[in-house]
Parts: structure tokens; C-alpha cells; sequence
């Protein structure tokens, strides 16, 4: 009897133990802010232009972008938050210049911007990434 009571207590201490904090370079974490960035850019880039027969060079465009040098500021493992930085690699600046450069195969990853970006876990066990507002829409 002492042996069964004795296995539920390792099995909750194992369990209490988990850290659930979120990591920067999480691949979740990675695809989230990458998809923020790109929906937020294509609803930035001209809607009429977009309508003229460019859509595919344009997706094209914004699938080409890589979040890279990915470091961690700080975590609080308190709250299951951790303050990120990294960089944007082959952010386009305009849909024009989406269309010229895969036209014209100009590598587009010779663009970056540095972004800060902020991931944390619910008490539902959900991911939450918040990027810092930063003129990288317009």
C-alpha cells in the first residue's frame, strides 16, 4: 500500500515541476509573430494594387519573410512571460517592390527590421504573442 501511495506523490511533483513559460525561439512563438506581421503588411499594402492580377507574386512576397537572431530580454516564469527581440528577414516595403524584385529575381531577404515581441501562456495553457508597435506597417 505504501508503494502506490508513494507513485501519485513523484507523478504530481513531476508535474508541478513543468515550466510552461513560453520560449522565444518556440516554433510557435516564431510562426505566430510572423503571421501577425504578414496579415498587418498585406492589409498595409495598396488594395487596389493588390486587385490587379499580382496577388500570387505579392503572397510570394510576404512568404519569403524568416524571423532571425531571435534573443530573449527577460522571462518571468511567475506570470509565463518572456520579452523577445529578433529580426525580420525579407520584409517588403511596398507591393511594388514585391512585384520588381520576384520579376526581376532581386533576393528580397536583403531587407530587415528589428522587432520586440512579447509571448506568455494563459492559465488555459494557450500561447498569447504581443508585438511591440513598431512603424513597420505603413
Amino acid at each position: 500500500m505504501k508503494k502506490i501511495f508513494f507513485i501519485p506523490i513523484i507523478g504530481f511533483t513531476l508535474l508541478s515541476c513543468v515550466d510552461d513559460t513560453p520560449k522565444c525561439d518556440s516554433e510557435e512563438v516564431k510562426s505566430t509573430v510572423l503571421e501577425i506581421i504578414k496579415e498587418a503588411r498585406l492589409k498595409s499594402l495598396d488594395n487596389g494594387f493588390t486587385k490587379t492580377g499580382n496577388e500570387e507574386l505579392i503572397q510570394k512576397g510576404l512568404d519569403t519573410m524568416t524571423l532571425n537572431l531571435i534573443t530573449t530580454k527577460s522571462i518571468n516564469k511567475e506570470i509565463k512571460n518572456c520579452e523577445c527581440q529578433g529580426v525580420i528577414s525579407g520584409y517588403p516595403l511596398n507591393s511594388d517592390e514585391i512585384i520588381e524584385f520576384f520579376r526581376n529575381d532581386i533576393n528580397i531577404k536583403d531587407h530587415e527590421i528589428n522587432i520586440n515581441f512579447s509571448a506568455q501562456t494563459t492559465e488555459k495553457g494557450k500561447t498569447i504573442v504581443n508585438l511591440e508597435p513598431i512603424n513597420i506597417f505603413n
